[in-house]
Order: C-alpha cells, then structure tokens, then sequence
C-alpha cells in the first residue's frame, strides 16, 4: 500500500510539473507574440486578486451592525473594476515602455550597481510622477471632482510615494539584476500581490476620515443615536430600514466621534425612514 501511495504521488507530482511547464511555456510564446496584451491581462489578473484580498480584510474587520448596512455584501466590483482596468490599460504598457527605455539608457547585463542605477532611476523620475497620476485619476475615477481628488492626493501622496519606495527599490534592484527582460512585468505583477494591497487601501481611502457614505446623528431616542446612510451620488440610501444603534456602537463606525452631518430625515417612531 505505502508503494502504491508513492507511485500515485509520484505520478500526481510528474502531472502537475508537465503541467506548470506547459503552461509558463504557453505563458512565455504569449509575451513573445502579444506583449503588451499578455502583460496587461496579468496586470488585470493580479490586482483583482489584490483588491478582493483588501475588501474582504476591511469586511472583516467591520463591527456586526456596519456588516449589516453592507448587507453581508463584502465585494465592491465597480471599485475593482476601476483600479484593475487601470493597471491593464496605462500601468502595464507603461512599465513596459519605461524599462525598455532604461534598458536602453543604461545597457542591460549583470552586476548591483547597474541595477541600483536603474531602480533610484526608477523612484527618482518615475514613481513621484506615476503615483501622482495614479492617485488622481482613480480619484475621479470613483467620482470625486477636481477640488476633492486634488485634496485626496495632496493627503496621500507623500505616505503612498514613501511606501512604494521601501517596496519597489529593493525589489527593482533583483529585478534588474536577476531577472531576464521580458520577465520583468511578471515579476512586478508578482510582487504586487502584496503591494497592490497597500495601493487598493490608499486609492481607496475616503476623502474624509469618517467613511462618507455612513454620518451619525442624535436622536430625542434615549440612547439611541439615528445611522443615515448615503449611496455614491450623495442621496439617502432608503434600502436600510433600520438605523438604530446604541450610542456605544456609534464608536465603531470610524473608532472616535462622528460630526453629524446635515442631512432630511422624517422618524417614524423609534425606526428612521430617510
């Protein structure tokens, strides 16, 4: 039995390696034939991954009555949809461009000073401007106006840009030096599993601290406190009937005092119908 245990293991294991080989074959013959169409639908492909990661993490880490507003709902396709078509349409074809140009400029061969020359290139020229555009465009991407996207990346820029500098320098550095040239998006897109994260957190942080879709306000209810909750475009979300919640579980919305919010309220009772 232990003999025919192995042999089917060693078999399974031969299978899944023809099959790994297979498909980084077919993976390879595409990026020879239809590079930037290869490396855009990986790019597509890994933010996706990255940006239901981060949703499912906030969703977990929300308190029962906010999982409730959400309808027990954790996925935001529209908000994936936006960042992963970014990254397939402007961030992969412009990688692409922009380490073939530094290939150029620097040469290409082995050796940590080379590689160190094209990653500080990289985070010096590159990423302050990239990261900008980025953190703007997916703003009004979402719908913010000119004032509040200007806003949300005068906020975030400089802790974004810092971040991706501890990520990207160390592993540019590998990538210039270990990794042949037509690999060199994979290897991006790999490491953006993780950095992509960190990205889907800061492009989609609310304008304001407190989430804007979620105000608080006081009711003549005692202890009691009235939960209005507004859609995308800024109306009352009549889709939650109940709206009460005790004044202690206010706390957990944003983890301090919310500020009320003007909004038009008509209370039936002791249950909110906006």
């Amino acid at each position: 039995l232990f003999v025919v245990v192995c042999l089917l293991k060693m078999n399974v294991l031969r299978l899944l390696g023809k099959s790994a080989s297979s498909v980084w074959k077919a993976y390879s013959n595409a990026l020879d034939r239809r590079p930037l169409l290869t490396k855009g639908t990986t790019a597509f492909t890994i933010y996706t991954t990255s940006d239901c990661i981060r949703q499912r993490y906030e969703y977990n880490t929300l308190p029962p009555h906010l999982k409730q507003l959400k309808s027990n709902n954790w996925w935001d396709v529209p908000r994936t949809l936006r960042l992963s078509f970014w990254y397939m349409l402007v961030h992969a074809p412009y990688v692409h461009t922009w380490f073939g140009a530094l290939d150029r400029f620097y040469g290409v061969g082995p050796g940590i000073v080379l590689a160190m020359k094209k990653a500080l290139t990289d985070q010096l020229i590159s990423m302050p401007v990239y990261m900008g555009i980025t953190l703007y465009s997916t703003s009004r991407m979402a719908g913010l106006s000119h004032d509040d996207a200007s806003l949300k990346l005068e906020r975030d820029y400089w802790p974004t840009t810092i971040g991706a500098a501890v990520t990207w320098i160390p592993a540019l550095s590998i990538n210039f030096m270990f990794v042949p040239a037509k690999y060199r998006l994979l290897y991006i897109n790999i490491v953006m599993v993780g950095f992509g994260i960190y990205m889907s957190k800061m492009v989609n942080k609310p304008l304001e601290e407190n989430d804007p879709h979620i105000h608080v306000e006081p009711t003549d209810i005692e202890g009691k406190e009235f939960v209005v909750t507004f859609d995308d475009d800024g109306h009352v979300d009549n889709s939650v009937t109940d709206n009460v919640v005790t004044r202690s579980e206010r706390n957990c919305v944003s983890g301090k005092d919310c500020t009320p919010k003007d909004c038009t309220q008509q209370r039936d009772g002791t249950k909110g119908k906006r």
